[in-house]
């Protein structure tokens, strides 16, 4: 009997700790990347607790791919981790050497061998966390609760900006009011725009220096961003 409870005893606990670990999803935009042949992968020190991986170790390029199963460009993966902070990179491939570079004290943590570490603190209502690859640059979630959301078409022309201006075109057919943001390559914010409407934004080159730039619009129900070149 004795026996009997010590099992019963050892199986609630395994599941105890199972219905603690939260399913987080881990994405990354490859658009401006050409994608390495052995695929995109992330490593960092929620691996071995990975329950979807079991076995795997900290720090291990290429145990955990990413796919892209729409064609989007964004790749993920999902892990099921307990609530806790981590740190972790996205490489686009499955060694290092093919790991982010880009990553600055913006938004990474400094791991002490010359460069930066992304990290994420884990619970159960933060449980997304993706990025423009090599970048500061987050990925913002649309808000898929609403019922009416939708995504708004634009096209950035000309693209690369070379002159003193270039356009935003919209379809925006339900006239949607939208702040823009526009942000480098580091994820600094150099401009924003708020209370936008109709279906062309000028935007002025004014200060922005030659560079990548990422434009984001964002309403009540719609989100998208596009990648600007300035020469």
């Amino acid at each position: 009997m004795k026996q009997f409870y010590a099992i019963l005893f050892v199986c609630a606990v395994a599941f105890s700790a199972q219905a603690q670990n939260i399913t987080v999803t881990l994405k990354v935009d490859m658009s401006n990347e050409i994608v390495n042949a052995d695929g995109v992968s992330v490593a960092g020190d929620f691996q071995g607790v990975d329950a979807n991986l079991t076995g795997a170790s900290n720090w291990t390029p290429g145990d955990h791919l990413l796919t892209d199963a729409d064609g989007d460009n964004i790749y993920e993966i999902e892990v099921s981790i307990p609530a806790g902070d981590y740190q972790y990179k996205f490489l686009n491939g499955i060694a290092w050497g093919t790991d982010e570079t880009g990553i600055t004290d913006t938004c990474g943590i400094d791991n002490g061998l010359g460069s930066f570490n992304r990290s994420m603190t884990v619970d159960a209502s933060n449980n997304e966390f993706g990025y423009v690859f090599n970048t500061c640059v987050e990925l913002v979630a649309a808000n898929v609760n609403n019922v009416n959301a939708f995504t708004m078409d634009v096209k950035v022309a000309p693209n690369p900006m070379t002159g003193a201006f270039t356009s935003l075109l919209l379809d925006n057919a339900k006239n949607e009011v939208f702040d823009m943001t526009i942000t480098n390559a580091m994820g600094q914010v150099v401009r924003t725009q708020n209370n936008l409407t109709g279906n062309n934004v000028t935007i002025e080159r004014g200060n922005l220096r030659a560079g990548i730039y990422f434009v984001t619009l964002q309403s009540e129900n719609a989100i998208v961003t596009e990648r600007l070149m300035v020469k």
